[in-house]
């Protein structure tokens, strides 16, 4: 289990940094980059820069790491989903009868408990995040491959999932 929770740590770790890098590309970085002789201009631009910092780079309560946040949870959601597509061309298949699309939730939380417990409990993602910032820059690359092709597969699953739906229920 320790395995399965640094793994998605570290998926997490890397949306978060592809997050902050798209803020950073959107808020572009001419703005206070270049220091003015005007006071009452430069300090405007120290006040834009203080916010950037703690409004987006924050990790615990940026804007990037809400977002990382979400689509963290947002793939446990679609493993979830992935599943019941499954069950449900395989009990149409069974019984000739669908199952009821409330269902999905319940095929849902379990991933989303998992994903809370690994990730958000007691703030786990803050104690991985500071040690992955810690390791170097080879293991950093390798990583984020792995996590890239990882969320490639989440959502190749969820796209075969409902390929396999349609085939287990269309056999008769």
């Amino acid at each position: 289990m320790k395995r399965l929770e640094i793994f998605w740590n570290t998926i997490h770790y890397f949306d978060y940094r592809f997050e902050l890098k798209i803020q950073t590309l959107l808020r572009g970085d001419g703005n206070y980059s270049h220091p003015t002789s005007d006071p009452e201009v430069q300090k405007w631009r120290d006040v834009e820069k203080e916010i950037f910092e703690i409004g987006v780079k924050d990790p615990r309560y940026g804007f990037s790491s809400i977002m990382a946040g979400n689509f963290i949870l947002g793939l446990a959601a679609i493993i979830g989903a992935g599943v019941f597509f499954i069950l449900s061309g395989f009990i149409k298949f069974i019984n000739g009868t669908y199952i009821n699309g409330i269902f999905i939730f319940v095929c849902m939380l379990p991933f989303a408990i998992i994903t809370y417990y690994f990730v958000f409990h007691k703030d786990k993602y803050l104690i991985y995040f500071k040690e992955f910032d810690r390791k170097p820059k080879e293991w950093r690359r390798r990583w984020k491959w792995i996590s890239f092709f990882t969320i490639i597969g989440i959502i190749l699953f969820l796209i075969l999932s409902l390929i396999i739906m349609d085939y287990l229920s269309n056999i008769n």
